[in-house]
């Protein structure tokens, strides 16, 4: 239930730069994204397993801020099996993962960035995974600022105590750093049906390829 505030600062810190370069109509776009995004915090309660397709609507919200944020240096890829969309997924989840390919992989390139989250059925399971295009394991070079490469740290470990408790050694959490580059993290849990409807909020749609 909790955003990083280094994201929060950092949106509240464009917005102001928005307003003070009078490009009014985008600091609208990311002030209303922002309502929505901590609307749809509260929207389940304390629900720890909701459909995919909620826990997709939350995390859209937060990268169309992030999109408005970079503007064209930011492009999102989401393959989404239509089979998935009604699994039940961990509320919550995904949101600190995609924020960490942001903070660890997005935010060091200065260049294009990519952001891509895939989710599929495979046998009794449902495989989400969250690659970036972000330095990863990979050497410095001249499109990338320097800085240490990413590692796994209390945000990815919290994440697969959290799945340990909801699906007692049932679901996992696997994280790499391909030696072309980028960062490629990959949950699987059980795949299981949706619960009653939940309330869901309308949200811009980001540029998706």
């Amino acid at each position: 239930m909790q955003l990083n505030p280094h994201f929060l600062f950092n949106t509240h810190h464009a917005i102001v730069g928005l307003i003070l370069e009078q490009e009014n109509d985008r600091a609208i776009d990311m002030v209303t994204s922002l309502s929505d995004l901590l609307r749809a915090v509260i929207a389940n309660g304390d629900a720890q397993l909701i459909p995919l397709r909620e826990e997709l609507e939350f995390v859209t919200k937060y990268l169309h801020i992030q999109q408005i944020r970079f503007q064209d240096r930011l492009r999102i890829e989401l393959a989404i099996a239509p089979d998935t969309r009604d699994c039940l997924f961990p509320q919550f989840l995904l949101q600190p993962l995609v924020e960490n390919a942001m903070v660890h992989g997005i935010e060091q390139l200065a260049g294009d960035a990519l952001v891509r989250i895939e989710a599929r059925r495979e046998g009794e399971q449902l495989l989400v995974e969250v690659r970036d295009n972000g330095r990863g394991a990979t050497k410095p070079s001249a499109t990338r600022r320097p800085g240490p490469a990413p590692a796994e740290g209390i945000g990815l470990s919290n994440t697969r105590a959290r799945l340990e408790k909801l699906y007692d050694g049932r679901a996992h959490l696997e994280f790499s750093q391909p030696a072309t580059g980028g960062t490629v993290v990959v949950v699987r849990v059980p795949y299981e049906g949706k619960p009653a409807p939940a309330q869901t909020f309308a949200t811009p749609e980001p540029a998706i390829v």
